[in-house]
């Protein structure tokens, strides 16, 4: 392991028991009207990760009476990167307490909200997002649905994936493996 990978966050528990994950943004691809993250971080010494692809013209999703204003749908994906996909798949299972599943998708597209009230530069400054994975009618009736938050600043170089509730645990991790 080189020490650029040392240096990396480590994956575990928090102290209130959720798995909220912190990863270093080791890359970052402005393509046409989206952005790519390249997400990594460490777990049990072994490099771990994925892409993060969210749209350039995020809107905020509140007005200040918190009135829902704008909902992107796709609003972020998550794309495998090759092994270190497959490595934070089965990281996940373990801190869940699940099954290991193979390996990780290749892209899952989920909803979500800014939950900004103003405008905001997604290249500028904190983004936080609320998402939502299998949310339409027919995966919510077959128990698919999960949420989760999904904050980044590409200027400090960190993102964090953090849980809502831990029953969303065995729905995420089946929408993101195979």
């Amino acid at each position: 392991m080189t020490d650029e990978n040392e240096n990396l966050p480590i994956l575990d528990h928090s102290d209130d028991g959720f798995v909220d994950l912190l990863f270093r943004i080791v890359e970052v691809e402005h393509v046409d009207d989206t952005i790519r993250l390249n997400l990594r971080a460490r777990h049990e010494g072994e490099v771990v990760g994925m892409n993060a692809v969210v749209p350039a013209g995020l809107k905020a999703g509140f007005s200040p009476s918190m009135e829902v204003l704008s909902v992107a749908r796709p609003g972020i994906r998550f794309e495998r990167s090759g092994e270190a996909s497959d490595k934070l798949i089965a990281a996940l299972a373990r801190l869940y307490s699940a099954q290991c599943p193979a390996r990780m998708v290749e892209m899952i597209d989920l909803t979500a909200i800014a939950m900004h009230q103003e405008p905001f530069d997604v290249l500028g400054g904190p983004v936080e997002l609320k998402c939502f994975g299998c949310d339409s009618d027919d995966e919510i009736e077959k128990g698919a649905y999960f949420e989760c938050f999904f904050n980044f600043d590409i200027a400090s170089r960190t993102a964090q994936w953090n849980e809502k509730d831990t029953e969303y645990r065995f729905p995420m991790i089946r929408a993101l493996s195979h």
